[in-house]
């Protein structure tokens, strides 16, 4: 199912609405609904928490403002985003719990091209067996992730794992969000055939994630992949920050830049792979060195 519209406007959604007219005097409880009536551009608002579903991709530029977690997806479910260059999809106050039933891939995915920007969002309890991520950002053509004062916590993959395909390529920030108890906390990964990556981590906690806090891997003909780290906090981990990198500089280098952080009481606090050069600071001894680009500041 797509949602277009030719016109931009606005839905509203209750959970004792009905029927499929979205309007503020008769509000449905459909986010699939509301989506299509709010049309290309258009707004979603949450007028009171409820369990909104949403069916097939979102595939246009929309806002949905649903407040302090206003928008409870079903348990079980997946929400997928697949947009075209030049659009922005924001969504504020989704939680999605995934209840721990075997749900695959990425309980929000977004691919395409454009821009996603969520704010106060919730999204994990998802133990499954297989490599669930609380948010597989897949992009196969320029984009932009933009992720605030959210949580990510309980999957058995990445809280955040952002992957271009060939051809696609992003940038963005993640600021003051929390992720807890997954496999990791973000994964930032180059592919074959993709651009780069460039993300600012900022003000951001990771606590008991099993195989590492963020975790940078270069691909030797996927394009260069940078992160600028900033007053995070990384603990209970395998490893605090594990670099991977094929060169110095360009196609299939990876480059982290850290400052003002605290890494501490995790196996190995900082790695990187491929070691081009290093800078060390007091946070904590790495090991396994040997090409990624790794600068650590006080």
């Amino acid at each position: 199912m797509l949602f277009r519209s030719a016109d931009a406007g606005s839905a509203f959604l209750a959970r004792n609405g009905s029927g499929a007219s979205c309007t503020l005097a008769a509000p449905c409880a459909n986010m699939t609904s509301a989506i299509a009536v709010a049309g290309l551009s258009g707004e979603v608002v949450c007028l009171d928490k409820g369990v909104y579903p949403l069916t097939g991709f979102i595939t246009q530029s929309v806002t949905i403002s649903c407040g302090d977690g206003l928008w409870e997806a079903p348990a079980t479910a997946n929400a997928f985003i697949n947009t075209p260059a030049g659009s922005s999809v924001v969504i504020e106050g989704l939680v999605m719990d995934g209840a721990g039933a075997a749900i695959g891939g990425g309980l929000l995915s977004f691919g395409g091209a454009g821009a996603l920007h969520l704010r106060r969002v919730r999204i994990g309890n998802q133990m499954a067996a297989n490599s669930t991520q609380g948010l597989a950002f897949m992009t196969s053509g320029a984009a932009s992730l933009y992720i605030s004062d959210s949580y990510f916590h309980g999957v058995t993959g990445y809280g955040v794992a952002v992957a271009p395909l060939a051809g696609g390529s992003v940038t963005g920030q993640i600021r003051g969000s929390k992720f807890d108890r997954n496999g990791g906390g973000v994964s930032i990964q180059a592919r074959a055939g993709s651009g780069g990556v460039a993300l600012q981590i900022d003000d951001c906690h990771m606590g008991d994630n099993s195989l590492a806090g963020i975790t940078m891997t270069g691909a030797t003909s996927g394009g260069a992949i940078s992160a600028l780290i900033k007053g995070v906090m990384i603990s209970g981990s395998a490893n605090g920050i594990a670099v991977q990198g094929f060169s110095a500089t360009g196609q299939g280098s990876a480059r982290a830049v850290v400052s003002g952080s605290t890494i501490s009481v995790n196996t190995s606090g900082v790695s990187a792979f491929n070691r081009s050069e290093e800078h060390t600071s007091e946070l904590q001894s790495h090991s396994f060195i040997s090409y990624a680009v790794f600068c650590l500041k006080k």
